[in-house]
């Protein structure tokens, strides 16, 4: 899935930016804006880096349509 795929790429530019920075511990938060979002945590070590991800559901009623024609 090309989510996945992009969830995955941030988590190694995150590494690359905590190599740079001297850092050996990053978050990476990402909101989810998806029909049916899944909350999600997660600890993983990415090239001896430690990256905590959170995935956070967004929950938002989509805006009437009624509403716009009035």
């Amino acid at each position: 899935m090309e989510g996945d795929l992009l969830y995955e790429a941030g988590k190694e530019q995150l590494a690359k930016y905590l190599s740079i920075e001297n850092a050996n511990e990053g978050y990476y938060v990402v909101f989810d804006h998806h029909k049916n979002p899944e909350p999600q945590v997660e600890t993983q070590t990415l090239q001896d880096l430690t990256i905590r991800s959170y995935v956070i559901p967004v929950l938002q009623e989509r805006p009437s349509t009624s509403a716009l024609q009035a």
